[in-house]
């Protein structure tokens, strides 16, 4: 795995899941480029379903495995933890 690409709180989070094919893990995948075809297939393998030829950013729920693969990928720049996001001022 390549920890240079991860964040903190998802490294974090990886060290902390036993089960290494569970989905279980909300991620953010910023990719260097627009994926190829063959990049799609094995975003879409690692359960991405929202990548597409036009997004070079994409989330999705990973396993700890399939971060382990998309961190050892030389078209994806960075993985982190996504974290819910809420409207300033609200109540949680």
């Amino acid at each position: 795995m390549d920890y240079k690409k991860l964040d903190a709180p998802l490294t974090l989070r990886i060290e902390s899941v036993d089960d290494r094919e569970s989905r279980v893990i909300p991620v953010i995948v910023r990719l260097a480029d627009a994926p190829s075809d063959e990049q799609l297939a094995v975003l879409r393998g690692a359960g991405v379903s929202t990548a597409s030829a036009e997004h070079r950013t994409v989330s999705a729920d990973l396993s700890r495995q399939d971060v382990e693969r998309l961190s050892d990928e030389p078209w994806v720049a960075m993985l982190s933890l996504a974290m819910p996001r809420f409207p300033m001022g609200s109540a949680r």
